[in-house]
């Protein structure tokens, strides 16, 4: 979003492959994004049974 001339924010639609390999690295990643307030605390979603259930 623009204000003042100035990109404020942006959304971006993103896709993740969750391997067995990866899946804590996964979710490390998506906890320090939560951290930061850039995405939403995702335990809250299906995502964390997703990535659990991979493996």
């Amino acid at each position: 979003m623009k204000l003042n001339g100035k990109v404020d924010f942006i959304n971006v639609d993103l896709r993740i492959h969750v391997t067995p390999q990866n899946k804590e690295a996964v979710k490390r990643a998506l906890e320090t994004l939560a951290l930061w307030e850039a995405i939403e605390p995702y335990t809250k979603t299906d995502t964390l049974r997703q990535i659990e259930e991979v493996g």
